[in-house]
């Protein structure tokens, strides 16, 4: 019943890859002092568990992680910001007992950091909202949770990445995480809405103009790629791009070089290039205003920024961050209601996050009191064409309706749905969307 644990780090460079006298018996240590090290030694052996610890970064990291999953699917990988960390987290493994150590490795389990070890990743884990900051992907809905934990895994790698969704959703707040938790994180992040620019000067914007056509002090002789190099570069609703300026940006990907308007010399690029659209880009191939081969190098990885519809779970943490984050901008103090939370997961939100903050800064701006309730919410016109309001007072009367069937009942979801006229899923259902708890008066 032993587990094999890999351990990659600087400061094992003196040691050999192999196995360490006083290790456990249940446990085998391979040790290596750089990837390309680790990648001969694991050849042909199934790994547990990979521990990283190393200085700078190492795009041929992933493609360790790939060479460990084809040997063992059930691999896990940490890793570690130093040694120390690595060190706490490797005794107190050894010090497990066999069957412990193993359910731990087991695919169904998730390991936490300790309060020591808050900065080790584990990319297999379930739970990983730790790992973001308050700024970053607000939410545990099983969507957010989903594409946090793919983020955790496509961030280093450094490849192209296109994200769609529904304006709206977050795709900005989408690439800058992955910037953020990129070998990039302390490079320049360069967003650019692509249907802001005017047509005429797009290619100067992005691309550059030689020296002739520019002083040295003018910012937008550079270009917006150039300014990015070694960053990340933000290509936002890149369907808005004319065809001729798609095919620059296919030769920028392609050759990682960028040639400025009016210059015959050519300038080598590093960047990360994310980028978003809300449209159906195979419709717009069809339609011939957009290259099928730029989507095929942007298609590299596909993220998808789920709507707020599909993640209502998640309106209460984000209407706290937008009172916050305005609180921090200047605005009053304001805290939300339950009744005003029911509605707000009751609408189905068209325009989706933003509308939601747009809401949450007027209920803000003008709600009298210290608190905002339900009346003090104004939404957009709705896709259905029903009265906002109205829709806010229903969802309150059918959140009071369930509370009192649950009273009712001592807490019978079974009886309290048959007193509603529902299925027993549906009042589930509903209860959840209302953050509704069984009713502990009844007791």
């Amino acid at each position: 019943m032993s587990s094999t644990i890999l351990i990659i780090s600087d400061k094992q460079r003196r040691l050999p890859f192999g196995y360490r006298n006083e290790e456990p018996e249940h446990v085998k240590m391979l040790f290596a002092g750089s990837i390309a090290e680790a990648q001969e030694g694991i050849a042909g052996k199934a790994v547990d568990l990979t521990l990283i610890a190393l200085k700078g970064q190492h795009e041929e990291t992933f493609a360790l992680v790939r060479q460990s999953l084809e040997n063992n699917q059930e691999t896990r990988v940490m890793f570690f910001a130093n040694d120390k960390e690595l060190n706490g987290t490797l005794s107190a493994l050894a010090k497990l007992p066999p069957e412990q150590l193993k359910k731990l490795l087991s695919p169904q389990s998730t390991i936490l950091p300790s309060a020591d070890q808050a900065r080790a990743i584990d990319v297999s884990a379930h739970t990983i909202s730790g790992l973001f900051n308050e700024h970053e992907l607000i939410g545990h809905s099983p969507e957010i949770e989903k594409l946090k934990g793919l983020i955790l895994k496509i961030a280093p790698i450094g490849t192209t990445v296109m994200i769609q969704g529904e304006s709206g959703t977050g795709k900005e707040v989408i690439a800058r995480t992955l910037h953020n938790h990129s070998s990039r994180k302390n490079e320049v992040f360069i967003p650019i809405y692509c249907a802001s620019i005017n047509e005429k000067n797009i290619e100067g914007e992005l691309f550059g103009h030689c020296k002739e056509r520019f002083n040295e002090v003018d910012g937008k002789r550079v270009g917006l790629i150039r300014s990015a190099d070694r960053g990340t570069l933000f290509l936002d609703e890149i369907d808005a791009l004319p065809l001729a300026i798609q095919i620059k940006i296919l030769q920028t990907i392609r050759d990682r070089t960028v040639q400025p308007v009016g210059s015959s010399c050519v300038y080598p690029v590093d960047i990360r290039i994310i980028a978003a659209s809300s449209s159906n880009l195979a419709e717009a191939v069809n339609k011939g205003t957009f290259l099928q081969d730029l989507i095929d190098h942007l298609n590299a990885i596909t993220l998808y920024a789920p709507p707020l519809r599909d993640r209502l779970d998640d309106i209460p943490l984000l209407c706290t961050y937008f009172i916050n984050k305005l609180f921090y901008a200047g605005y009053p103090k304001k805290q939300i209601s339950e009744n005003a939370i029911a509605a707000l997961s009751y609408y189905e939100w068209p325009g989706n996050i933003r509308e939601l903050e747009n809401v949450i800064r007027n209920a803000v701006t003008l709600c009298e009191g210290g608190v905002v309730e339900r009346n003090d919410l104004s939404f957009s016109e709705q896709n259905n064409n029903a009265d906002a309001r109205s829709f806010a007072c229903l969802a309150f009367h059918e959140r009071e309706a369930i509370r009192n069937a649950l009273k009712i009942t001592c807490n019978n979801k079974e009886a309290a749905a048959e007193l509603l006229g529902i299925s027993e899923t549906t009042l589930c259902n509903r209860m959840k969307m209302f953050h509704i708890e069984r009713d502990r008066t009844s007791f």
